[in-house]
């Protein structure tokens, strides 16, 4: 990425962390940023990129009507976990627990599809 690209990226990266602690989110916080057209997440710690993962939205796009099956703009919060309790590799599907277990060789596999 070039420099003005990354700079320009860091300064969003700052803002979405300050609308985030503006909502009351500690400033410390682990936040997950997603980026549509990129495809990737970010997670920052205290507002610095720690990681960084390739995602996939959803195939209807982006948008905050409840049942779209669109993938929502916004700040939200993590209400629920899914996967305690199962190994590293289960597959959920409509968030129950599938006999699936990808191994963990696979994880970063390309053939490896959701099936959601």
């Amino acid at each position: 990425m070039r420099k003005r690209e990354e700079d320009a990226e860091q300064r969003w990266l700052r803002r979405v962390h300050e609308a985030a602690c503006d909502k009351g989110m500690p400033a410390n916080a682990l936040l997950l940023v997603v980026s549509f057209s990129k495809q990737e997440m970010k997670v920052l710690d205290g507002g610095r990129a720690a990681k960084t993962y390739t995602v996939s939205t959803s195939r209807f796009g982006v948008g905050n009507r409840e049942g779209s099956n669109r993938t929502p703009r916004g700040l939200h919060r993590v209400a629920e976990r899914f996967g305690r309790g199962h190994p590293a590799g289960r597959v959920f599907q409509a968030r129950a627990a599938t006999s699936t277990v990808i191994a963990r060789s696979r994880w970063r596999d390309d053939a490896v599809k959701d099936r959601v």
